[in-house]
């Protein structure tokens, strides 16, 4: 579900499951509450302190004001669908009340009820499994969302008025299940740290557990997978580095976000908005394939440069993945998955539990997830691939994640969470050639990843707030790698293993609040500061060798934003028409320098239901650890009759490989302008379109990467300086003849050496993006029933990379293993109680594969997912609280398009980085909560 704000409620009265037990509830003082069943055999209170009161005036207005009005007034923001406010009106209501018996007032009469999303969230939901709230009912009696009343004072019920409607003062409570006070507590969710906000300037994408589940997708990468703004090229669809551009390894078949295509270590992953250690074996990516589903809350992505936000790689944008929190009682998942043809199969199992108390709260989660694996063989397409082959690795996971919130006093808390994830993978594959031989590989790896972080919060005056996170994250890799002969029926020989350990350590502090009031409404700010510290290490245990490199930096930052309305309140009331937002970090690392960059965005509201949005900044990405070894991998001379000749001649050539210690940042320049409509007159319409603009200098790159070192003296403009030095001096030889991995294999006179060839990464590329993200949207109710169709979609005007500064821009969009222009995903989802079905459109157009002679076309692909799942609406007995949900992956089956590959020398003839072989599959899971 697409949440409209930045800022969200907290206010669950009651959940849904108190509702179907039958469980009615008395208010005895209007400040205890007594639980009673039946006759009140059992019963349980909590004392709850008298909450604040604050002055309202709202008019009757349609709810979708009242509502934006009540957050502006309540300096509170709330979220949720505008189609399912549209056409209900909202009554007057002015005095004295409690956040919380406002919003009661305001959504009474309706099917609205507000629930949990965490323990800061909260969503306006409409209610599927009841009749108008607050009417007499078939709950008549129960204790239910959005009625919330004083009995003492029964008579002074606010009250529609001729003269003041709803004036009296109220100081009923607003508690929730376990009593506890909820009037309301905020956080700042993705691209901002300023609390209290209702909209941002760049595009933001929020997506609840229920939206992840009701695409039918059993991982969170599969989920990521299935947005157009995210490029496949970095997931266990690929197979080893043939994608993405070369510059994604990813050796352990993990998967990670790549939102625009810039890469998948040009997109911040955030997990509760604190860093993750990346993984691989180079630390080039944050692994998500390590994180259950079933410990996760929403999942918010911004597809805008967010570096002046939260510094480095947040170049095509940030995927923030919030974590369960304020869970109460148990839920039990249960999921069987099977493609249709083969014998690859997934089994999950998870378990949650949590715990709620007057003053905090604690869950705990584990899931279990088996994936065999998809051998070529199965697949009709493949059958010229050699076998052992894996399409799709073998996957076993242990997950467990912890978190406990406790409030020590007024205004101050403390919070912590726990994570550990283990997964074992293994995958084989066989290539090579009849004249040097088949070979067979088989890769083993363990990935073990922890995380730990604690902070506070305490209230400061003019609604203010001062917190302090301290965060751990680490991820270990061991993997081996054994390589046979496809002919010789021998134990595989171990060719080598490698381990690797990547960590991250910072201490973030953040103060925000409101900084002064205008007329046009209030100045909000935030400054705060991050310490950081970034290790990496990677050991050769087979083949043993002495070049050890263990490299880290620190990382001080400082930041600010600066939120300023400049135009009151218009057409949309409560918020102001027109806002500029301004941002700048300042980062310092111990390692190459200084970097900043700045953000400025504005949003314009001239009418109801129209916002017109922008932003321009700077972002950047720092050099991998990995990247900065200066000892070269290897240093070899080459002879000259192994280049293309040239008319100014070939040379013996001393050539270098590996990492280099001089990399300085990548930097990019990114814009963004949206428009987002939601015409009252076309009740239940929403229409979202944002055009980008991203220049990305200095990409870290090697040559070999990208082109054929036969051709550095032919290609001129593409192996021009700092690439090739057709002119070394005497000293320059002879500092990379003295290196430890210097090799003469070819006894080359060293006096003879015409040139350095320099292969070590090196900033060398510009990459230029263009496009435009739209959503589409309407919702409407049909014979009681809820129908949503839309489509999203992005298209992307330009792609270019310029390789070298003097060699010419090449457009790779529509290119093999390079982004396509379209891709569309398509939706049409229909609600009746209990009752969910849902099928879902994919297309990825047509594009060129360009590495063969002459080109050919590679066919578009539309593939079609179907989901049914049902809620079942038991008060009692085994149903009570049971789901059930089918799920068909691919319900054609349709073959990924033929592709002639010319680089995996296996016949793997499809794009793994655009389509993927899973083909037609089923999957089918059970919850249960208790």
């Amino acid at each position: 579900m697409q949440s409209l704000a930045l800022k969200v409620l907290f206010y669950d009265v009651i959940d849904r499951r108190t509702i179907r037990t039958g469980l009615g509830a008395n208010v005895e003082n209007g400040y205890d509450i007594r639980v009673v069943e039946g006759s009140g055999a059992r019963s349980q209170r909590w004392h709850q302190s008298r909450p604040a009161l604050a002055r309202f005036d709202l008019p009757a207005e349609p709810l979708d004001k009242a509502l934006r009005d009540f957050a502006v007034q309540a300096n509170r923001n709330i979220s949720y669908e505008p189609s399912i406010v549209a056409g209900l009106r909202a009554p007057a209501i002015s005095g004295k009340f409690t956040v919380g018996r406002v919003l009661s007032l305001i959504l009474k009469g309706t099917r609205l009820r507000a629930v949990n999303v965490n323990e800061h969230t909260i969503q306006i939901l409409e209610d599927q499994q009841s009749t108008a709230l607050g009417t007499s009912s078939a709950l008549s009696g129960s204790y239910v969302p959005g009625d919330i009343r004083n009995p003492r004072a029964a008579t002074d019920t606010a009250t529609p008025s001729s003269t003041s409607p709803y004036s009296r003062e109220t100081n009923s409570p607003t508690v929730d299940a376990k009593g506890r006070d909820t009037d309301l507590t905020e956080i700042t969710v993705t691209g901002t740290h300023i609390r209290g906000i209702k909209d941002s300037p760049s595009p933001v994408q929020v997506f609840t557990r229920a939206d992840i589940d009701a695409t039918g997708m059993i991982t969170v990468q599969q989920f990521l997978q299935t947005l157009p703004q995210n490029f496949g090229g970095a997931s266990e669809n690929t197979i080893g580095s043939i994608a993405a551009r070369g510059r994604t390894n990813n050796s352990v078949n993990g998967s990670a976000p790549n939102l625009r295509g810039l890469g998948a270590e040009a997109t911040l992953v955030l997990i509760n908005g604190h860093r993750v250690a990346p993984g691989d074996g180079s630390g080039d990516f944050v692994d998500i394939s390590m994180i259950p589903l079933s410990a996760i809350e929403r999942i918010e992505i911004v597809t805008d440069g967010a570096s002046a936000i939260y510094g480095s790689d947040a170049v095509g944008g940030v995927v923030n993945i919030i974590l369960r929190s304020k869970f109460d009682g148990a839920e039990s998942r249960v999921l069987f998955g099977s493609v249709g043809t083969g014998s690859m199969h997934d089994v999950q199992a998870a378990q949650t539990v949590g715990g709620a108390w007057a003053t905090g709260s604690s869950v705990l989660s584990y899931q279990y997830s088996d994936q065999t694996p998809l051998s070529a063989g199965s697949r009709g397409y493949l059958h010229s691939v050699l076998l052992p082959f894996n399409l799709l690795p073998e996957q076993v996971q242990h997950a467990a994640f912890a978190n406990i919130d406790q409030k020590l006093g007024s205004g101050f808390d403390l919070h912590g969470d726990l994570a550990y994830s283990h997964r074992s993978t293994y995958i084989a594959f066989t290539g090579g050639d009849p004249l040097n031989g088949y070979v067979t590989s088989t890769i083993p790896s363990q990935i073990d990843g922890y995380s730990a972080s604690v902070g506070s919060t305490l209230d400061l005056a003019r609604e203010s707030a001062f917190g302090v996170t301290a965060t751990y994250s680490e991820s270990d890799t061991s993997q081996q790698y054994y390589q046979q002969l496809l002919q010789t029926p021998v134990a595989s020989p171990l060719v080598n293993v490698l381990k690797t350990k990547s960590a991250i350590a910072s201490l973030d502090a953040t103060v925000d609040g409101v900084l002064a009031r205008v007329s046009a409404g209030a100045i909000r700010y935030a400054v705060g500061a991050q310490f950081r510290d970034e290790s990496f290490g990677s050991t050769y245990f087979v083949p043993a060798t002495d070049n050890f490199f263990y490299p880290s930096r620190r990382v001080r930052a400082a930041y600010g934003e600066l939120r300023v309305p400049l135009v009151g309140p218009g057409a949309t009331r409560g918020d102001p028409a027109l806002e500029i937002t301004l941002a700048d970090r300042a980062e310092k690392y111990s390692d190459f320098g200084s970097t900043n960059n700045p953000q400025a965005g504005a949003i314009w509201k001239p009418f109801e239901g129209v916002s017109v949005r922008g932003t321009y900044g700077k972002s950047f990405k720092a050099p991998l650890l990995s990247q900065l070894n200066p000892v070269p991998s290897q240093v070899a001379i080459a002879p000259a009759s192994l280049f293309v000749p040239a008319p100014g001649g070939t040379f013996n050539t001393l050539a270098v490989f590996g990492g280099n210690p001089s990399l300085k940042p990548e930097k990019a320049t990114v814009w963004t302008a949206g428009l987002d409509l939601a015409p009252p007159q076309l009740a239940g319409l929403t229409v979202k379109l944002t055009y980008y603009d991203i220049v990305f200098r200095d990409q870290i790159a090697t040559a070999e990467a990208a082109f054929c070192l036969c051709d550095i003296y032919v290609d001129t403009a593409i192996f021009a300086p700092p690439i090739l030095n057709r002119n070394p001096t005497g000293a320059q030889i002879q500092q990379l003849l003295s290196e430890p991995t210097y090799a003469n294999i070819f006894n080359i006179d060293p006096t003879t050496i015409g040139a350095i060839y320099d292969g070590r990464s090196l900033n060398l590329s510009t990459v230029k993006t263009k496009g435009l993200d739209f959503r589409v949207g309407y919702k409407v109710q049909i014979a009681g029933s809820r129908f949503e169709t839309g489509v999203d979609g992005t298209y992307i005007f330009t792609f270019d990379n310029q390789f070298t500064p003097t060699a010419p821009a090449v457009s790779i969009v529509n290119t093999i293993f390079n982004p396509s222009a379209l891709r569309l995903r398509g939706r049409a989802v229909l609600t009746r109680g209990g009752l969910t079905t849902g099928m879902y459109l994919n297309f990825v157009n047509a594009y060129t594969n360009n590495q063969i002679t002459p080109y050919e076309r590679v066919a578009s692909w539309t593939t079609a997912d179907a989901i049914a799942s049902y809620e079942f609406a038991a008060a009692r007995g085994v149903q009570s609280g049971l789901s059930l949900s089918l799920s068909v992956v691919n319900l054609a089956g349709r073959d990924p398009p033929y592709v002639l590959n010319p680089y995996t020398g296996n016949n793997v003839n499809y794009d793994g980085a655009n389509a993927n072989a899973l083909g037609r599959y089923f999957s089918l899971r059970l919850g249960k909560r208790w």
